[in-house]
């Protein structure tokens, strides 16, 4: 039996071993096919970020809770946004004009690049996500059984700031994604939305209210007589309405590829580009920070017993305050973290 459960363990050790190799080698294998200068610099910017982030565990607190707020959600911000800004400013180098072609040494080059940097993006991704959850562990009961793991000087400091690693991770994504998308894609996809709900609602009103379509949708229902009547009905309108939808969504297909072309048209202009980048930016930055502060602010309310929700959580017994009081722990064992969660505008206004 001890064979056989050694056997077992061996066996899932090697699959896990194996599944880990195959994901290694296809990252570099994607890597090295898309290239460095096509790929996401994600990897090399997040350590750049955490240290970045680091300086600010040296500025010292005032005394005053929305000051000190400021200074460490602006601190997230800059260490968020200064990697994306030397990434647009090397990649505006590589791209310039009077840039020389790439000679066979240099694509080949650009290519162990792209593995090596594909591959870095996965280590920090499992850096950053596999870090956050460990620290959920030692913060909670179950943190006795990895004592041996979480006294190891590395882990000592890489948990004491895992919760600000993945909140700068997260807003470099965000940031990243808000430029890259812009208010006026923003507003394109927004209005393809409505106008494909448009066609839909007038394919059915078509169908429905105007007669010769009914006529059209009697003509097709026939073709199902020997069905039952309500089912012959239902399959005759439903085909003529999908029918007039194609009609509807063509229209909606050109009338998007005609507005897309004068967003490309008038991104074309850098000033204009940048501007409308950073509108989406600012705006994905201010959700995401609200975000943040409503969870923390959810933990501290937890954490009291539930504020003014106290009665609604009594039945409840101690296990949400117990849950709470869990979060709050995580939520300051990071310094950054720790000032912006003592400090929340939304504690300072409700708590």
């Amino acid at each position: 039996m001890e064979h056989l459960l050694l056997l077992s363990n061996g066996t899932v050790i090697g699959i896990a071993a194996g599944a880990a190799g195959a994901l290694v080698f296809f990252t570099l294998l994607y890597g090295a096919l898309r290239k460095f200068t096509r790929l996401t610099w994600i990897g090399l910017q997040v350590p750049i970020a955490f240290c970045l982030l680091l300086l600010a565990d040296f500025v010292p607190e005032t005394g005053n809770a929305l000051l000190d707020f400021g200074i460490r959600m602006g601190s997230l911000f800059l260490a968020a946004v200064i990697p994306l800004v030397l990434e647009a400013i090397v990649r505006g180098a590589m791209y310039s004009p009077k840039r020389r072609p790439a000679g066979k040494g240099a694509r080949v080059c650009n290519r162990i690049f792209g593995a090596i940097t594909s591959l870095l993006a996965l280590v920090m991704l499992f850096v950053v996500t596999g870090a956050f959850s460990l620290k959920a562990i030692e913060v909670s009961p179950m943190g006795g059984a990895l004592s041996a793991l979480f006294s190891n000087p590395i882990w000592e400091f890489l948990g004491a700031h895992a919760v600000d690693l993945l909140l700068v991770s997260l807003f470099m994504l965000f940031i990243r994604a808000g430029y890259r998308l812009g208010l006026l894609k923003a507003l394109f996809y927004l209005l393809m939305i409505a106008l494909t709900f448009a066609a839909v609602a007038g394919s059915i009103l078509f169908t429905a209210e105007l007669g010769f379509m009914r006529t059209f949708a009697g003509i097709v229902a026939g073709a199902f007589r020997s069905l039952h009547h309500a089912v012959a009905s239902t399959l005759g309108f439903a085909i003529v309405c999908f029918l007039v939808f194609l009609v509807f969504f063509a229209v909606v297909i050109l009338i998007g590829a005609f507005v897309n072309f004068l967003i490309k048209k008038i991104n074309s202009v850098r000033a204009i580009a940048f501007i409308d980048g950073l509108i989406v930016c600012l705006i994905y930055t201010a959700v995401f920070a609200v975000f943040v502060l409503t969870v923390f602010f959810g933990a501290y309310v937890l954490e009291s017993g539930g504020g003014s929700l106290s009665g609604t959580l009594s039945s409840l017994g101690g296990m949400m305050e117990g849950f709470g009081r869990g979060m709050a722990d995580l939520f300051t064992s990071s310094p950054i973290a720790k000032v912006i969660y003592e400090n929340n505008p939304l504690m300072l206004i409700f708590g």
